[in-house]
Order: structure tokens, then C-alpha cells, then sequence
């Protein structure tokens, strides 16, 4: 750390072969931004030092219990094993899987439901009647009209409404 912070811009350029001006700027501003560690990160250094070169107790000789307890702390809580689904996850499943396929169903109903509506609504307003030769808007303006029929048919376009206009023999 000592050594970058005596750092120069001509050193940067030599030894670090960095020599666009905008990359040196940036280095020198992160250089000048370094500082001391103070005394508190100091310590946790110190200790972290003393700790990875402490003699280290191989449990299994020293405690064999506490080594046993560890062992099976750890298969408990960190190894996988085969009940990862246990009974609650199935309940879980098996409860989404019941939900979801009465909604679907629910669904599939009313859409049956909307469909024979719709259908009877359609059915409803053909201008079909009951043992009448089917006409359409375009059949009876085709044929000739009495002029009664033609007063109904201006009638009814006035207002937007069917005519029903009787057979002819």
C-alpha cells in the first residue's frame, strides 16, 4: 500500500503501461483516495492472522461427542437427502392441484354456459318463424311489395326495427 500511494504519473505510464489521460487521472484519484487503516481494522488484521496460524484440534480425537453432535447437525440441516418433499409439501401439491383443477373446470363451465346463451340469443333473434319459409333481409326486398308492405318496411327502418312481412302464396 506504502508503495502506491509514492506512486508517480510517470511510473504509472512506464511500469503500468497505462497512457491514456483519462485512465491516469482515474489512478491518481484512487491513489490519492487511499489511507491508513485505522487501529480498529488493524486489530481484526492482527486477529485474523493469529486465528489461520493457531494449532487446529482435530475434534474427532479431542471430543467425541461434540464431534458426533456436529456430524449430525450438519447431515440435518446442510446434505440433502431423499425427504426433501416431505408429507406437508405433498399436502401442499396435492391442495394446489385440487384448487386449480376446480377452477379450470369452474371455467370451462361457465364458458359452456356463455356459449349456449350466446347461442340462444342468436337462435332468438333469426327471423325464422314456426312453420314459415325462412327469409332473410335480403329475400324479401327482392320480391314485389304491396304497397302496405312497403309502408311497414319504411316504418320499420325508421325506427330500426324487423319487419315480419306475411308469406306470399
Amino acid at each position: 500500500m506504502e508503495a502506491l500511494k509514492s506512486i508517480t504519473e510517470k511510473e504509472i505510464r512506464d511500469h503500468l503501461h497505462i497512457t491514456k489521460p483519462g485512465h491516469i487521472q482515474r489512478m491518481m484519484d484512487a491513489i490519492e483516495c487511499l489511507r491508513n487503516p485505522t487501529k480498529e481494522e488493524r486489530e481484526t488484521a492482527e486477529m485474523k492472522e493469529e486465528i489461520s496460524q493457531a494449532f487446529k484440534h482435530n475434534l474427532r480425537s479431542v471430543n467425541q461427542k461434540e464431534h458426533k453432535f456436529w456430524k449430525d447437525l450438519l447431515h440435518a440441516c446442510l446434505e440433502p437427502d431423499l425427504d426433501a418433499f416431505g408429507f406437508e409439501e405433498i399436502l401442499k401439491g396435492l391442495f394446489f392441484l385440487i384448487v386449480f383443477g376446480f377452477l379450470f373446470v369452474l371455467q370451462f363451465l361457465c364458458m359452456l354456459v356463455n356459449r349456449f346463451t350466446t347461442l340462444s340469443h342468436f337462435i332468438g333473434r333469426a327471423p325464422y318463424r314456426f312453420r314459415q319459409s325462412y327469409r332473410t333481409s335480403i329475400s324479401f326486398l327482392l320480391r314485389h311489395l304491396d304497397p302496405d308492405e312497403e309502408h311497414l318496411l319504411t316504418e320499420a327502418r325508421k325506427f330500426g326495427n324487423r319487419v315480419h312481412l306475411p308469406d306470399q302464396a
